[in-house]
């Protein structure tokens, strides 16, 4: 089974493409020290730290669950002082950066990464119809991309670190965000291991292997 490096580092290029605008941008909150070069590199070296001790485990949990394996040997982790967290880039942006939230993002945005770009299928294979009828076609597509994402975080978080206060908040942090809300309450009132079995089950019918 592959499982890759992960390497948390601030992009010399893309900080020095985007350096301007998130200072000016920073500048208006006064929080201008979130892009000062030394207070990233020592927040990467903090969140490597804390992230270390949980790389192997994790990776290695999320592929066995899911049968999956990523394509890449190397995912860079971006810190950035960006609004929010994404996945390609995998970027922390600077509401994650506390290092146990940070923990917390980097396996969300993993998790989200090791969906769309495994050995199974084709990248950016729309998943998306085989999904629908496991959980069903109410959920918007926020709601609906994340029930599946959480659950996969729930097992990490419960069956494989046995750490709930991870979960607990989680969830509490999702509360103001009404689609990752709704994806929690789902997954809360379902059975989350078999919600990932059918998950796991669905790629090899989409399998162009």
């Amino acid at each position: 089974m592959n499982i890759p490096e992960t390497r948390i580092i601030v992009p010399g290029g893309l900080y020095r493409a985007v350096e301007v605008f998130l200072r000016k941008e920073l500048t208006k909150t006064g929080q201008e020290e979130l892009i000062e070069r030394d207070f990233l590199e020592a927040k990467a070296k903090e969140i490597s730290e804390a992230w270390k001790p949980y790389e192997t485990k994790i990776l290695t949990a999320m592929c066995e669950v899911l049968d999956l394996e990523f394509k890449q040997n190397l995912i860079e982790i971006h810190i950035l002082p960006f609004p929010g967290a994404f996945s390609w880039p995998l970027t922390i942006g600077k509401e994650y950066f506390d290092k146990d939230r940070a923990v917390d993002t980097i396996c969300h945005e993993l998790i989200h990464r090791l969906l769309i770009d495994n050995t199974k299928l084709a990248y950016d294979y729309d998943t998306w119809p085989a999904w629908r009828k496991i959980i069903g076609k109410e959920p918007n597509n926020p709601t609906f991309n994340h029930i599946v994402v959480h659950a996969i975080l729930k097992y990490l978080f419960i069956d494989v670190l046995n750490e709930p206060d991870r979960l607990e908040r989680d969830i509490k942090d999702c509360q103001q965000y009404e689609n990752y809300k709704s994806a929690w309450d789902y997954v809360e009132s379902h059975d989350y291991r078999k919600l990932i079995a059918e998950i796991r089950d669905s790629y090899n019918i989409l399998s162009f292997n």
